[in-house]
């Protein structure tokens, strides 16, 4: 698990590279996009790994789900500072839709496209914000 939880640490830092500096939310969504579209294959690779990994250490072992979610939380965690957000909610709902969409294309490569969900995302957190009592971001 130790391999996972440092390649996770790694891709988080070269997302979060990639991010860093831009303005706006949106931006920062759109970016994260393009990262996901730049690495897919890698990031299908990793995927295919945590699942194999897991598959083999027994679902249900206690010791994999602390490590799990020791990467989930610090993936989310990362999320929220790259895309400058303080809403774990939101960025719960981000990394599930990366996840979802790197499984949907390794099944139906032409039926997602990262840019327009990068869009499509970017609108509805944007319109979440804006009628989110204090704009919580």
């Amino acid at each position: 698990m130790q391999l996972i939880e440092e390649l996770t640490t790694q891709d988080l830092l070269r997302a979060s590279a990639e991010i860093q500096g831009l303005s706006s939310l949106r931006e920062r969504i759109l970016a994260l996009g393009d990262f996901l579209e730049a690495n897919e294959d890698y990031l299908i690779k990793q995927t295919l790994l945590m699942m194999d990994f897991y598959q083999q250490a027994g679902v249900g072992s206690s010791r994999v789900n602390e490590a799990v979610q020791r990467v989930s939380g610090r993936s989310r965690d990362q999320i929220m500072a790259a895309l400058q957000i303080d809403n774990p909610l939101i960025a719960t709902h981000v990394l599930c839709l990366i996840d979802g969409l790197i499984s949907e294309r390794m099944v139906n490569p032409k039926m997602v496209c990262y840019r327009q969900q990068a869009e499509l995302l970017a609108d509805l957190i944007t319109a979440y914000l804006e009628r989110s009592p204090g704009g919580k971001r």
